[in-house]
């Protein structure tokens, strides 16, 4: 056949069909309808975990970046963050690495902008951090290798946004001078608007205003893990050579510093993007697993609505058989009409899912890493399409062979279907059957694995944080300022602080952290037991804080007591450690008046040699994550930081954290609080957020998980209802006759209802018994995913059945009463 009375046959029977759609809109309307809510929920499912784990990172040759982890050998736990001296035990050790970059992120630095103080998100990296990750100036240039070295004059870059949004742009910005944390710095560059650092590693939200210079010290002995080290592996290396060598610099580092690693702990290799993606790869498989269930389901749905189509098409593809039509043309016309209904679905379903994506983001109902710098070419790249693609030819074919299949004995004999009413049960109502039951299944595992993750979520919402969140506002100032370099100026300009606030009508107690409040942040060190053995060291958070911090969160005294004017410089060292670590270390026993050394082999800031005597136990916190049990934590009074010590956070900008109570019968606010914070210590305030806010960011991941869940499991009981209600309707419309004949002779309504539900009600069981054992093995996958549930739950495993079951007879017994009602006379006398 020439090509163009090809084209002109296939637009012929696109034609017809979209002619055929008026006649049977409600066939047309459903199928579209459904196939689109569902390529909606896939489209859009996909888009997030397209954006956030499959999508290229932005960056030269980024498929051969890998990031070194801090590792064990006999525990999953990893951790992206490493010290200096384990970065340049890699260094030395990597043959196989051809660039490497230091750098870390999410920092904050204190600047006066036209005048004003503002707080800015800074970033500091190495020279080599420009080259690696492709970073281009549009103004000046970026850091040179001497400006990266330590005493070098201070320079600055400037991402764009920030020259355009503080500095209006200025043409002239090279070589103006900046004061950040009180020392003037220099203006090299001004980075390009399109540089996003947001990939760069995990929980990372917001893009530096500023680039400083990293400047390690190449004899570094501070092991605080704070630094992330990227490297190029060179072309034809594999990432297996490059680990043997990362386990090489484990051992060399544990030469260097005997105590500095744990008995099992190595390092390790990962690709960067797998770094970046952190905790929300396996939530987003999970929900793509879900979604493809869904699909699932949705298929099976309109694979029944086309049953339905053919078997009431027979008589007429028959009788067009006879006239001389061709089976060939006739199988094409039914091609024609489903790739024009799955085209129109698939690709309404995929706008509607990017719309919806878009909407999720910029509300910011989903939080992912990478995923709110998506522009719509970034959405549409080549696996959207392929996947949209692939939807649209699978589903065209699958359906146009049920229409041929099932409508292929019309094009036999002809007086054979003339003869045919509605009084023919059909032979595919088996089909439609068992298609049921595959729905009701793919629903029963969507609706249990929601109602799994519910109960998680609220199991630990329910979880005792150890602290009273009600009532506490907390804000963070930047510890970076020059004022705050001694420990005596910085003690200074805290207490001032404390007196302010405390002064402010409806405060109850006011303190500060230098390491963050449980949940938000936290640090965690070495600790050894006077008198013990070497080798026996154990890890513990560790908090620097004033008297009233426990007061202001509500921690409850154990025994002995808290912090208060005594433990000062000049006074003994002190210390308090909370239940856990007082069971784990002292077990029987009581801690009070034992000696402990904090930090040992940590760096220089830390390794003062001062023994501490335990004065308290309070009670345990939640510090690392509500869905961790408590941790070992020790508490130092901030009075008597070390200098060392305060000039490691005045140097890495670590904010102090103000913690304030308020009056349940009525408190200032938190802008209050804030003007009165700036008044007292000139410092910029960030990060204004009460506890509660806290408590619900903790929770954020798992609400996120059970709301999307949620609407997919919702979702999918919806059409699997349809699906038993249209089913039902089909069998009676297809029995009628059978049904009259029988109310004729006697039977009675409730008898007809049986008959009705009996069948749909068989296979919608069915469906559940293979969806209930289905979720058992699903379910076990969603483990990690869960808190204080089971996966195989009783409870869910038992409701979630009975409502699906309650569901599908009240979707079932409309039509089955509808059969009841008929008139026997009149349907006989058709």
């Amino acid at each position: 056949m020439p090509r163009d009375s090809l084209a002109s046959a296939v637009l012929r029977d696109v034609r017809v069909a979209v002619r055929g759609w008026g006649l049977a809109p409600t066939f047309a309307t459903g199928t579209i309808g459904t196939l689109s809510v569902g390529m909606a929920a896939l489209m859009s499912v996909f888009l997030l975990v397209n954006g956030a784990l499959l999508r290229p990172l932005p960056y030269p040759e980024s498929e051969r970046l890998v990031v070194l982890e801090n590792a064990s050998r006999q525990r999953p736990t990893r951790y992206p963050f490493v010290s200096a001296p384990r970065a340049k035990a890699w260094q030395d050790a990597a043959r196989s690495v051809e660039a490497m970059a230091f750098y870390s992120l999410g920092r904050s630095v204190s600047a006066a902008v036209n005048g004003e103080p503002s707080l800015l998100s800074a970033a500091n990296v190495s020279a080599s951090f420009f080259p690696i990750f492709g970073a281009r100036p549009v103004r000046g240039r970026v850091f040179t290798l001497e400006e990266d070295q330590p005493g070098a004059p201070r320079v600055a870059v400037l991402s764009y946004a920030f020259w355009h949004r503080q500095l209006g742009a200025d043409p002239k910005v090279v070589g103006r001078r900046i004061a950040l944390d009180g020392e003037p710095s220099v203006i090299v560059g001004v980075l390009e608007s399109g540089f996003d650092a947001r990939s760069l590693a995990p929980n990372v939200v917001g893009l530096p205003d500023v680039w400083l210079p990293l400047r390690l010290e190449s004899g570094s002995t501070d092991d605080a893990n704070t630094l992330v080290a990227v490297g190029r592996l060179r072309a034809p290396v594999a990432i297996e050579v490059a680990r043997r060598e990362a386990e090489a610099a484990a051992e060399a580092f544990r030469a260097a510093f005997p105590t500095g690693l744990p008995t099992d702990g190595t390092f390790d290799l990962a690709p960067l993007t797998s770094a970046v993606g952190g905790d929300v790869r396996f939530s987003l498989l999970m929900l793509l697993a879900a979604v493809a269930l869904l699909a699932v389901l949705i298929v099976a749905n309109v694979t029944n609505l086309f049953l339905v189509r053919a078997t009431a098409r027979r008589r007429e593809f028959a009788i067009r058989t006879a006239l001389g039509a061709a089976r060939l043309q006739l199988a094409a016309q039914a091609a024609g009409e489903t790739l024009a209904l799955t085209g129109v679905s698939v690709w309404l379903g995929m706008a509607a899912g990017i719309v919806l994506t878009r909407l999720l983001i910029q509300s910011q109902a989903v939080r992912l890493p990478r995923i709110d710098s998506m522009g719509l070419a970034d959405i549409l790249d080549a696996r959207v399409l392929a996947l949209a693609g692939g939807m649209w030819l699978a589903m065209s074919l699958l359906f146009s062979l049920v229409q041929v299949v099932t409508a292929s004995s019309g094009w036999g004999r002809l007086d054979q279907h003339l003869r045919a009413t509605s009084r023919t049960v059909s032979a595919s109502s088996r089909a439609h059957s068992w298609l049921l039951a595959l729905e009701i299944a793919m629903a029963c595992i969507l609706v249990i694995g929601a109602a799994l993750l519910a109960r998680g979520l609220i199991s630990l919402q329910q979880v005792n944080p150890g602290f009273q969140r009600e009532h506490v506002v907390t804000l963070q100032t930047p510890s970076g300022d020059r004022r705050l370099a001694s420990a005596e100026t910085a003690l200074r300009i805290v207490d001032d602080g404390l007196q302010r606030l405390a002064a402010v009508p409806g405060v109850d107690a006011v303190a500060v952290s230098l390491t963050g409040v449980p949940l938000a942040q936290g640090s965690a060190l070495r600790v050894d037991v006077v008198g013990r053995p070497v080798g026996e060291q154990y890890m513990t958070s560790w908090d620097l804080v004033t008297p009233q911090y426990f007061g202001a969160l509500g921690f409850r005294l154990i025994a002995g007591r808290g912090f208060d004017e005594r433990d000062r410089r000049a006074t003994t060292p002190v210390a308090i450690v909370n239940e856990t670590m007082a069971r784990q270390l002292w077990p029987g026993e009581s801690p009070m008046g034992r000696h402990i050394l904090i930090g040992d082999g940590g760096g220089p800031a830390w390794d003062e040699g001062v023994t501490r005597e335990v004065i308290g136990v309070v009670s345990d916190v939640r510090q690392f994550g509500l869905s961790r049990p408590p941790f070992p934590g020790t508490y130092v009074p901030l009075a008597q930081v070390p200098d060392a010590q305060m000039e490691w956070f005045n140097r890495r900008s670590v904010p102090a954290t103000w913690i304030v109570r308020t009056s349940p019968m009525g408190g200032p606010s938190a802008s209050a609080l804030e003007r009165e914070l700036k008044s007292s210590t000139a410092l910029p305030v960030a990060e204004v957020r009460t506890m509660d806010q806290v408590f619900d960011a903790a929770t954020a991941s798992a609400a996120q998980n059970t709301w999307l869940m949620a609407v997919l499991g919702g979702l999918s009981m919806l059409v699997a209802v349809v699906g038993v209600f249209a089913l039902t309707l089909y069998s009676v419309q297809q029995r009628t006759h059978e049904v009259a004949v029988r109310l004729a002779l006697g039977a009675r309504a409730h008898q007809v209802n049986r008959l009705v539900l009996g069948r749909t009600m068989r296979f919608a069981l069915l469906g559940i018994a293979a969806g209930v054992a289905a979720s058992a093995g699903f379910t076990s996958l969603l483990k990690n995913a869960l808190f204080g549930v089971d996966a195989h739950d009783p409870l869910v495993f038992t409701v979630v059945p009975a409502v699906l079951t309650s569901a599908a007879l009240a979707a079932a017994y409309l039509p089955a009463r509808r059969a009841s009602r008929l008139d026997p006379v009149a349907v006989l006398r058709e």
